[in-house]
């Protein structure tokens, strides 16, 4: 994020506890420390998986543009960058989730 004081770097964010889940339904699962999360017994499909605003840390905001997964039998999705940025600052958009 460079040598500004005035903004975080990514070793100060808070990424744990922030709820995932998937538009229009009933599956959700919460970030790990490491921003890792899990929603299980998910029916194939197509869904839009988004980041609930109101668990972000209060510094944070969600860029709620839903992404788009199709989901197989028994499939694991990995690497699924979900994208949050600061309040009130003016930087570029960082990858955390």
């Amino acid at each position: 994020i460079g040598e500004n004081p005035d903004l975080l770097s990514k070793e100060d964010i808070s990424i744990e506890g922030i709820r995932i889940y998937l538009e229009g339904t009933d599956f959700e699962g919460l970030t790990n420390e490491d921003g890792t999360f899990v929603i299980g017994d998910v029916k194939p499909g197509k869904y839009k998986i988004l980041v609930d605003p109101d668990f972000l840390p209060e510094y944070l905001d969600v860029i709620n543009e839903p992404q788009e997964i199709q989901i197989h039998s028994k499939q694991k999705v990995e690497n699924l960058k979900l994208k949050v940025k600061y309040k009130d600052r003016a930087i570029q958009e960082q990858e955390y989730l």
